[in-house]
């Protein structure tokens, strides 16, 4: 199955700067869901459905973030094809620090 994440990047103060749309394969072999970002290339494992959403939710952020800390987030988003959109200055409520979070399905 494929799944379909947003990712949404925020400046120092928590307003938003862009998203990008990130694509999981996920697939059940043994026992055992397995899920990987195709954009990112990033994998994981989970012995629940749900386990793994969140497995592959820490694995993205974790890839982002450090990719951001590192100062080159724009060049390796478009060396991976992943286009990012980006918003005009504004606020939100998202309670995280870091510079990138996911936002919700369905939201």
């Amino acid at each position: 199955m494929r799944d379909l994440c947003v990712a949404l990047q925020k400046d120092d103060e928590g307003n938003p700067l862009g998203i990008v749309v990130l694509t999981a394969d996920i697939d059940e072999y043994e026992e055992q869901w397995v899920g990987t970002v195709l954009e990112l290339g990033v994998s994981t494992y989970a012995d629940s459905l749900d386990e793994l959403r969140k497995e592959l939710s820490e694995a993205i952020l974790l890839q982002l973030n450090e990719i951001e800390r590192l100062g080159y987030i724009d060049e390796y988003l478009r060396e991976h094809g992943v286009r990012k959109l980006h918003f005009a200055t504004g606020q939100n409520d998202l309670e995280t620090s870091l510079p990138w979070g996911l936002v919700p399905a369905g939201a």
